[in-house]
């Protein structure tokens, strides 16, 4: 996937939101997917745009608000895990990560 391509798809996820109201998981896929197409778009620092620390400073406000961050470790359990995920989930604003979206949208470059 060339350069062009890759944001077109950024773009594209971005508008996913946009067009239908995302539910948590929904919301959460778009995210994880969005991270990891523009980390590697842009994990050499001398593509990177301009507005990069923009960028990232949204797709954080994303990860939290979606809790993107899976937890991990042997001191990890469900049990301890799964209050926390539940308060998210019904905590969960979708206009809130469109509007981040939304942001990403217009702070992209245009191919």
């Amino acid at each position: 996937m060339d350069r062009s391509a890759a944001i077109k798809l950024l773009l594209d996820l971005c508008d996913l939101a946009q067009t239908e109201v995302p539910d948590y998981d929904s919301a959460r896929q778009i995210g994880w997917a969005f991270e990891i197409i523009h980390g590697e778009l842009y994990s050499d620092p001398q593509s990177r745009p301009t507005n990069h620390q923009k960028i990232e400073d949204l797709v954080k406000e994303l990860k939290k608000e979606v809790r993107l961050d899976l937890p991990s470790g042997a001191d990890k359990s469900i049990e301890k895990e799964l209050p926390v995920s539940l308060r998210q989930v019904y905590s969960y604003d979708p206009y809130k990560v469109q509007k981040i979206l939304s942001s990403l949208t217009r702070e992209l470059p245009e191919k």
